[in-house]
């Protein structure tokens, strides 16, 4: 960001500051790299609901249960009942191996 006319005041820097780590969180967050609902890999087919996918997304991106519930405006218990659902689905028990499924990798 910058200004053509003048420099940032003391008081807007400090703001900025303030601001920056949830703003590197939405953007990761909201960086794309999205799962289909009906993801298919390797013959099989996972029915992940958009809320699931949207977890499952920002899980892959390494964040944790309560800065996905911030994000999504849900509780971090909400977020591990999105996680248990979409590893029943994937056929998994844990965050990786879902990760690794989602992604084609086994």
């Amino acid at each position: 960001m910058n200004r053509w006319n003048h420099d940032f005041s003391d008081n807007e820097v400090g703001l900025a500051r303030h601001i920056q780590p949830m703003l590197q969180l939405l953007d990761t967050a909201y960086a794309g790299n999205a799962y289909r609902a009906s993801e298919i890999i390797g013959g099989e087919v996972y029915s992940l609901t958009v809320r699931e996918q949207e977890v499952m997304r920002l899980l892959g991106q390494g964040l944790k249960g309560i800065a996905i519930g911030r994000l999504l405006g849900c509780s971090p218990r909400t977020v591990a009942k999105h996680l248990e659902h979409a590893y029943t689905k994937l056929g998994s028990n844990n965050r990786v191996d879902a990760l690794r499924r989602l992604r084609g990798e086994g």
